[in-house]
């Protein structure tokens, strides 16, 4: 048997609902010589009939049914049998653009490319379809490792996995798997590690995968209390690129990025009475005030400071909501001046 071009990896755990649209829309991809892998998770619903159904359909599917661990833990199980040259990883909830496969394997191969960077549809429950254009350092679409990273991390560039395709020898070669143990902040541990092992990587200036927005998906309470996993998995990050030699030069992106990501969760409200969710808290300002972010405007560090220091003054308590809030305010003016380069 041949190589497949594209692997693709479709984790699924308790979606009866959307499971039979992702994967057909895996299978009616224009590029045939693909695999699809359909990772059951566990589910308890009607998924895993679905998929079995969805199988003696269609020869290239390859199902795996395993015990419930995990988002990480179904992809890194579809990566260890993957035979694709590439991987392009797709959620149970959400689905493709039929020509992706084709589109973005074809760009890749034309440009030796290790990893294809392209932008995405946010789709909502009400059915409003929304087009996300992804940041690129330049307009030749095609860059460094380095460059990328220098792009997308200062100004919180979301780095999703699946709206890329990855060269499977990035996996294999680096010993890279997503997180097991960590289910907020998964592709936050990965796709920087991923990246920074690419020699090239392009960007296509279109849209293929539908990212399903479930409002039910996860919980503001879930969210909250696992907040701690964000600083969990930067730390995987920081580790690999201390081992790489590479840490001094990311070392303020690195840390401007868990910076939002983690006062951006935080600012979805806050939880009261709650342990977890406290332990999350009072790391983050632990984190702040030892690790005050270093924001590209002049005109924004004076305040920056004052505010870190006051935060790291207060424990977790009644004035939470006001701290909460605080930590939102200012991710948003940082993230503005960002962009605007002042």
């Amino acid at each position: 048997m041949t190589q497949p071009s594209v692997s693709i990896i479709i984790p699924a755990y308790n979606v009866q609902k959307y499971i039979e649209r992702s994967i057909k829309s895996a299978i009616e991809q224009t590029l045939k010589d693909i695999e699809i892998i359909v990772v059951n998770d566990g589910s308890t619903d009607k998924t895993r009939d679905i998929i079995e159904r969805l199988a003696k359909e269609d020869s290239r599917i390859v199902v795996i049914n395993k015990e419930n661990g995990g988002l990480s833990s179904a992809r890194n199980a579809g990566i260890k049998i993957a035979q694709g040259e590439y991987i392009q990883h797709l959620d149970g909830d959400d689905w493709i653009e039929k020509d992706a496969c084709e589109q973005m394997y074809t760009y890749a191969k034309d440009n030796n490319l290790d990893i294809v960077v392209s932008d995405y549809y946010e789709d909502s429950d009400k059915g409003d379809v929304n087009y996300i254009k992804m940041q690129f350092p330049n307009n030749d679409n095609i860059t460094t490792n380095k460059e990328y990273l220098h792009t997308i991390l200062p100004i919180y560039e979301p780095l999703y996995i699946w709206n890329k395709l990855i060269k499977r020898e990035l996996y294999i070669d680096n010993n890279i798997w997503h997180p097991e143990g960590i289910s907020l902040g998964e592709d936050l541990a990965t796709t920087p590690r991923l990246i920074l092992m690419a020699d090239r990587i392009g960007k296509i200036d279109k849209a293929f995968v539908h990212y399903i927005v479930n409002p039910l998906s996860i919980s503001r309470d879930q969210i909250g209390k696992k907040i701690y996993m964000l600083y969990e998995a930067q730390m995987i990050v920081d580790e690999f690129f201390k081992v790489e030699g590479v840490y001094s030069e990311f070392k303020r992106d690195l840390s401007d990025y868990l910076y939002f990501s983690m006062s951006y969760f935080l600012s979805r409200g806050a939880i009261k009475g709650d342990k977890e969710y406290e332990k999350s808290f009072n790391l983050t300002l632990k984190y702040f005030a030892s690790n005050p972010p270093a924001p590209r405007s002049k005109k924004f560090r004076l305040w920056k400071k004052l505010i870190i220091k006051y935060l790291s003054l207060f424990p977790y308590g009644w004035n939470l909501k006001m701290l909460v809030s605080i930590l939102s305010n200012i991710s948003i003016v940082k993230k503005q001046l960002t962009r605007r380069n002042f």
